[in-house]
């Protein structure tokens, strides 16, 4: 396929580029001046190209690791055309390939357009009993996609607060004895069916996911808020300038420090320099890239989510730090798109900036119901003061 080096000609610029940082746009150019384009050729320069531009990007972020990983898919793409000539013509496959990539671009278009539309009919607050089922009872089943527009526009239209007459009747009282509630239910479950009738299946089915007094709901946003303000560490140490690349690796090297003491705690009395030399140092680092970078993607998920949705995120259990892990393929665009959309538009800005407000009220209310004592409000206050989301700062 690739022509051996003894029969091409002196290398041109563009493959000598491993050392410069060229875009792929700027390295076709460079080789559309000195090829004669032929389909084969085209993707053999393709593939060529890419083998040049892939070792460039450093995944330090989300972004770079889902750019090299969709490059990477390409030019295995472009591999296996020019291996197997017997296969379908290049360009039926690419045909195939843009149909398929319109489609899901079109079906991203339209879950945009409805949530645009619907953020402008600016609909009433969510009622708390709503809220109230989404905690108590769970996040109703259904595609990611479904769940995700579901709760972007519960966000946009914003929770409101229960009233003091409703709290003890509809909502869990402070201190409830969460385990105790919930383990009494299951005992109920076998003393009320038979093992043979479906409805215990079924209603234990559900109970699994319940969460009588709200706890497992309180301990979610702590994650969440945890995970946001660790974001927020990383931006101010990374910094900008020079010196930022070289940050984001001693941040990286120290974190898989920190992961690998963690899980060999025999070694734990070694100094960074003294675990340098162990054996495992280099042959481990490949399973801590692959954690990281999930929780890297999560982190950047949870971060845009709250920019765009403000502190809506934190009171729906749809957005948890596990579910932001598995997400629907175009969710960030859609979301980027949304957010966008609502940014140009005063009214819908205004109007989603007021709402967030009423969801930070509600979840500070409802926090104060739930738990006794002071340090959990204190810490909620200090949070919002340190990490407000953008759409909640004036235009």
């Amino acid at each position: 396929m690739i022509r051996p080096a003894a029969s091409r000609p002196a290398a041109p610029e563009w493959r000598k580029s491993r050392s410069r940082l060229y875009a792929p746009s700027q390295l076709a150019a460079m080789a559309d001046e000195q090829e004669p384009w032929d389909e084969a050729r085209l993707l053999t320069t393709l593939a060529e190209v890419l083998e040049v531009y892939i070792p460039q990007i450093e995944p330090t972020t989300d972004l770079d690791t889902e750019r090299r990983e969709a490059l990477r898919h390409h030019l295995d793409q472009a591999h296996a055309i020019l291996a197997n000539p017997e296969a379908p013509p290049s360009r039926y496959i690419g045909q195939r390939s843009v149909s398929a990539a319109q489609a899901r671009t079109d079906a991203a278009d339209d879950r945009v357009r409805a949530l645009v539309e619907l953020a402008e009919e600016r609909d009433e607050l969510v009622p708390q009993g709503h809220l109230r089922q989404l905690i108590v009872g769970g996040v109703p089943p259904g595609q990611h996609s479904d769940q995700e527009d579901a709760a972007i526009a519960r966000a946009f239209r914003g929770y409101d607060a229960p009233s003091y007459d409703d709290l003890d009747v509809e909502w869990p009282a402070a201190d409830t004895t969460t385990l105790e509630d919930y383990c009494s239910a299951s005992r109920l479950l076998d003393e009320r069916t038979s093992g043979e009738d479906h409805a215990r299946a079924v209603a234990r089915s559900l109970h699994v996911y319940a969460d009588p007094a709200g706890a497992s709901w309180l301990v979610e946003v702590v994650r969440a808020m945890e995970a946001l303000m660790y974001a927020r560490d990383c931006v101010d140490y990374v910094g900008a300038g020079k010196k930022k690349r070289e940050r984001t690796q001693t941040l990286h090297t120290l974190q898989y420090h920190t992961w690998l003491w963690a899980r060999h705690p025999e070694d734990g009395h070694l100094d960074e320099s003294e675990l340098q030399h162990c054996d495992y140092y280099e042959t481990e680092r490949a399973s801590f890239d692959v954690e990281n970078t999930k929780v890297q993607r999560m982190r950047t998920r949870l971060t845009l989510l709250y920019d765009c949705i403000g502190p809506a995120l934190l009171l729906d259990p749809t957005w948890t730090t596990s579910s932001c892990m598995h997400v629907s393929a175009p969710f960030l665009g859609v979301l980027k798109a949304f957010d966008r959309a609502v940014s140009e538009d005063s009214v819908l800005a205004d109007h989603r900036r007021e709402r967030a407000e009423v969801s930070r009220e509600t979840l500070v209310f409802l926090v104060d119901h739930m738990v006794s004592g002071q340090e959990l409000n204190r810490y909620i206050e200090h949070f919002f003061k340190r990490c407000p989301a953008k759409c909640t700062l004036p235009s």
